[in-house]
């Protein structure tokens, strides 16, 4: 799946069971948080080194 184009494609993304791997480290983080997930959401924050990560 390509990034979401717009939030609504965001949202129905959230029916899959994990984010697509393709995606940017912060859209997946992002993603687990809205799933509810949020220690898989800052495991993956953590990993990014730079001022987005933080």
């Amino acid at each position: 799946m390509p990034i979401p184009e717009n939030l609504d494609v965001f949202y129905f993304s959230l029916k899959a069971s994990e984010p697509c791997h393709d995606w940017p480290a912060g859209l997946k983080s992002m993603w687990w948080d809205v799933k509810g997930n949020w220690e898989a959401s800052h495991t993956i924050a953590q990993e990014i080194s730079s001022q987005d990560g933080s």
